[in-house]
C-alpha cells in the first residue's frame, strides 16, 4: 500500500477545496473536519473517510501547469504528461517540484541531482544509464550488482571499459580493461589484457596477457599474447608475435622474444644507464675501479667503463659477413696514458681495487702483471715461448761490418745483482739473484743496444748484444789463426834448426872415432 504525506500548505489547500464541495457526510469536531466519518482524527484539520472511492486532483499536462499564474506556495496539481506524477508549489526560488515514486517501477527511475540520504542498495540487479542517443542494447553507464563497472559497452564480464567503442565486440573475453576511444574495440574473446589510449589494441581479437598504453600502441596486433607496448604509435608491427616488447615513441619490434627500446631514425634513442646524458645508444657510466655495477649475466659479470665523449663504442662482431669483421673490438677517442682500453684485474670482491692481470691502455702500451706499462709490452715476470725476430736481407739497406766488437765486449763488465724496491716496481723479481749487465755502461759503447724510458730510466737489449758477440768471437778467432800461423813457423824453424844440429853432431862423433882409431 502506498502513502502520500503532503506538505502544510497541501493539506490546506485540499481543506479549502474540500471546505467549499458538497459533500454527503460532513462532521465537525474540536476544529477537525470528517467527510464520510463522524469521528476525524484530532489530528488532522481535515479526515477523509470512503470504502470505495479516492480524493482527486486537478489533472494537467505540463504546459498548463507552468501556465498557472502567480502559483500559491504549497499549490498541488496531478501532472498528466510527459512524466506523470504529483508536482508541488515550492515557492518562487524553489519553483515546482516533483514528488516521485517510492517504489521502482517497470521501466525504472532516473537518478538526478540532489543530496543522497541512504545507501542505494541494487539488491541483485544492475544499475544502468540507457540514453536515447545510444544504439539499441548498449548501455551508456553500467554498475552490475557483482561490481563490475561498464562505461559505453554492453557485455558481461570481469571488464572495466571506458571510452566511446571500447571494447564493443567482446563476446567471452574477461578480466580486460579498455580506456579511451574504440580502445580495444574488435576484441571478442581475448582475456587479461589492458590497453589505454586513443585506438590501443584497436586490432586485437583473441590475444591474451598484452599490455598496450598511448595513442595506438599495440595497433596491429591481433592474436599475439604475452606484448607490451609503451609509447605513441609503439608496439608489434605484426599481429601474432608473443612477448614482444616496444617501449619509446614509434618503437617497433617484429620479432617474438624481442625488446625494442626506442624507434628508428630520427626516432632512435640513446639508453643510459647511470647518467641522464647518453652519449651512445647504450652508455654506462659505471666505474669498475670501485666496483660499480655494470651489466651482465650474474652478480655482475661483466662492467663496462668508458666516460670519454665522442668515438667511444664497445661491440661484439660475429664475423658472419666474411673478411674484415673481428670478434671483439673496444674503440676509445681517447689516446691518454691514462684511459684504460681493457683492464683484467683479479679480487675477491667487485667494491675494490683488484690486482692487474692484463692492463690494454689508449696509448698503445700492453701491461701483463703491471697496471702501468712502460713499453708496448711490458712484462712483469717471466717470458717462455719462442722468439724470432725479422732479418730478412730484403728488408735491410746500409748493411756494413761491425768491427771493434771485442773491443767493445772488453768494455763490458758483467755483473750479478738482486733487484731493489724500485727495480722490482718496474718488472724486476724481489730476492732473485741476477746476471747482467749496467745500461749506463753498455750505453758508453753501443748506444744503440739500451733504451730509455719516459721516467728517464734505461733498459739494455740483450737480444740485439749477440751479434756483438759474435763479432768478438771472429776476431778472438782472428788472432787465434795468427798466433797459430806464427806457432807454426816457430814450429818449423826450431824443427829445422834441431834436424842441422843432429847432423853436425852425428858429424862431429863420426870424426872422433876415426880419429881415435889411427
Amino acid at each position: 500500500m502506498k502513502a502520500l504525506l503532503l506538505p502544510t500548505p497541501c493539506r490546506l489547500l485540499l481543506f479549502v477545496l474540500l471546505h467549499a464541495a458538497a459533500l454527503t457526510t460532513q462532521a465537525q469536531t474540536g476544529g477537525s473536519v470528517g467527510i464520510g466519518t463522524a469521528t476525524p482524527d484530532a489530528s488532522a484539520v481535515l479526515d477523509l473517510s470512503a470504502p470505495n472511492k479516492g480524493l482527486l486532483i486537478p489533472r494537467l499536462d505540463s504546459t498548463q501547469r507552468v501556465r498557472i499564474a502567480a502559483p500559491a506556495t504549497g499549490l498541488l496539481v496531478f501532472q498528466t504528461s510527459p512524466r506523470v506524477g504529483f508536482y508541488y508549489y515550492a515557492g518562487s526560488t524553489a519553483g515546482w517540484r516533483y514528488l516521485p515514486d517510492q517504489t521502482r517501477s517497470s521501466s525504472g527511475d532516473n537518478l538526478g541531482n540532489g543530496v543522497a540520504t541512504t545507501t542505494v542498495n541494487l539488491q541483485g540487479n544492475a544499475l544502468v544509464g540507457n540514453g536515447a542517443e545510444l544504439p539499441a542494447g548498449v548501455r551508456g553507464v553500467g554498475v552490475r550488482a557483482d561490481g563490475g563497472l561498464n562505461v559505453g559497452q554492453h557485455t558481461p564480464g570481469e571488464n572495466l571499459y571506458l571510452g566511446y567503442q571500447a571494447g564493443q565486440a567482446n563476446t567471452a573475453g574477461y578480466y580486460n580493461q579498455f580506456i579511451g576511444y574504440q580502445a580495444g574495440q574488435a576484441s571478442t574473446t581475448g582475456n587479461y589484457n589492458q590497453f589505454i589510449g586513443y585506438q590501443s589494441g584497436y586490432y586485437n581479437t583473441t590475444g591474451n596477457f598484452n599490455e598496450f598504453s598511448g595513442y595506438r600502441s599495440g595497433f596491429y596486433n591481433t592474436t599475439g599474447s604475452n606484448n607490451w607496448a609503451f609509447g605513441y604509435l609503439a608496439g608489434p608491427t605484426t599481429g601474432d608475435l608473443t612477448n614482444a616488447g616496444a617501449i619509446g615513441n614509434q618503437a617497433q619490434v617484429s620479432q617474438s622474444n624481442s625488446l625494442v627500446l626506442g624507434g628508428t631514425g630520427r626516432n632512435a634513442v640513446r639508453v643510459g644507464i647511470g647518467t641522464t646524458a647518453p652519449y651512445s645508444q647504450l652508455s654506462n657510466t659505471a666505474d669498475n675501479v670501485v666496483g660499480s655495477d655494470g651489466f651482465g649475466v650474474s652478480s655482475p659479470s661483466l662492467t663496462w667503463s668508458s666516460p670519454e665523449q665522442g668515438y667511444t663504442a664497445a661491440f661484439y662482431n660475429g664475423n658472419t659477413s666474411g673478411a674484415g669483421g673481428g670478434a671483439l673490438a673496444v674503440k676509445v677517442a681517447s689516446a691518454s696514458a691514462g684511459t684504460a682500453v681493457l683492464d683484467v684485474s683479479r679480487g675477491s670482491t667487485q667494491n675494490a681495487t683488484g690486482t692487474t692481470l692484463l692492463r690494454v691502455r689508449a696509448d698503445g702500451n700492453v701491461g701483463i702483471g703491471t697496471s702501468s706499462p712502460a713499453y708496448m709490452l711490458d712484462v712483469a715476470g717471466t717470458i717462455r715461448g719462442n722468439n724470432v725476430s725479422p732479418s730478412d736481407v730484403r728488408f735491410k739497406q746500409q748493411v756494413r761490418p761491425l768491427t771493434g766488437a771485442l773491443a767493445g765486449v772488453l768494455a763490458l763488465h758483467g755483473v750479478r745483482y738482486r733487484w731493489n724496491a724500485l727495480g722490482v716496481a718496474h718488472g724486476g723479481v724481489a730476492g732473485a739473484e741476477q746476471v747482467g749487465l749496467l745500461a749506463q755502461e753498455v750505453e758508453q759503447v753501443y748506444p744503440e743496444l739500451v733504451s730509455t724510458d719516459a721516467q728517464g730510466y734505461k733498459a739494455v737489449n740483450y737480444a740485439q748484444l749477440t751479434p756483438v758477440l759474435l763479432e768478438a768471437i771472429r776476431e778472438l778467432a782472428a788472432q787465434n789463426e795468427v798466433l797459430q800461423a806464427q806457432l807454426r813457423l816457430q814450429q818449423q824453424r826450431a824443427d829445422t834448426s834441431t834436424t842441422a844440429f843432429e847432423q853436425r853432431l852425428r858429424a862431429l862423433e863420426a870424426a872422433a872415432d876415426r880419429a881415435a882409431v889411427r
